[in-house]
């Protein structure tokens, strides 16, 4: 995982991008885990560019975030987001 951030000292905010490595135990279409309540996530790109519909991100829980993929993985396939 790569992270990068930018504070803003006078809105009070942290702008961050997150590059994460998921690789699938199974095959699957939606990636599922857990981000701080008070953390959003604004955008989700893939290596080939950003998803075609933002609501493929989901936000079902107040911690849990649900990413439909464009393309289901196959079991061990990796995938950087």
């Amino acid at each position: 995982m790569t992270v990068s951030a930018t504070l803003d000292a006078g809105g009070q905010s942290i702008f961050a991008t997150a590059k994460v490595q998921f690789r699938a135990t199974s095959a699957s279409g939606i990636i599922r885990f857990e981000l701080h309540p008070n953390l959003n996530i604004t955008d989700v790109k893939t290596e080939q560019g950003a998803f075609p519909e933002s609501r493929n991100v989901k936000r079902p829980a107040r911690s849990t975030w649900r990413v439909q993929l464009p393309t289901p993985l196959r079991q061990i396939q990796k995938l950087l987001l």
